[in-house]
């Protein structure tokens, strides 16, 4: 066979050609390295894009009983970069087997009472607002709602984070 730095292969001519074994050794670590590297990259990129948190910090303090409850949330920025958000909320199913769902009225607010839609957060900026849920007289007694706060980027419209927030419609009769 020869060297052991030489690879022969036959060719269609059945001729034989000689390959250095070390440079093609060589081009293929380079090539490995090089994939492992960027693989790594993009990860990071990814994962460090999306560092924004969405907490339940307190929920309503009001009687179960109540029509209107404020929940207070928290949304943190753990980027290194500044980032622009849309703070949406949305009635989502509770996922439960046998139970009924009814819908409320929410409202996104800040700290003023104001409603908020898009927010810019610098880098390590946290941000408190409230999700204020309002039962109207038609909604369904001894049901569950379910609504789920969550954070897309303003560009991209990709999701970054959410929490699911679930609330008991008991029948005020019920607890006099």
């Amino acid at each position: 066979m020869g060297s052991p730095n030489i690879w022969q292969i036959k060719k269609k001519n059945m001729q034989k050609t000689t390959i250095p074994l070390r440079g093609k050794l060589n081009r293929l670590r380079i090539t490995y390295v090089t994939t492992l590297m960027l693989i790594t990259f993009f990860s990071t990129t990814s994962y460090a894009q999306n560092r924004i948190e969405i907490q339940l910090v307190n929920r309503s303090d009001s009687s179960i009983v109540q029509t209107e409850h404020y929940h207070l949330f928290e949304i943190a920025n753990k980027n290194s970069s500044t980032q622009k958000i849309d703070l949406k909320a949305r009635t989502v199913s509770c996922n439960r087997a046998n139970i009924e769902e009814s819908e409320l009225s929410f409202s996104l607010l800040d700290e003023n009472h104001k409603n908020i839609e898009s927010i810019t957060l610098a880098p390590n900026q946290k941000l408190r607002f409230v999700l204020k849920t309002k039962r109207s007289e038609k909604t369904t007694l001894n049901s569950w709602n379910c609504i789920e706060v969550y954070a897309e980027d303003i560009n991209s419209k990709s999701l970054l984070s959410s929490e699911t927030i679930k609330s008991l419609i008991p029948n005020p009769t019920s607890f006099n």
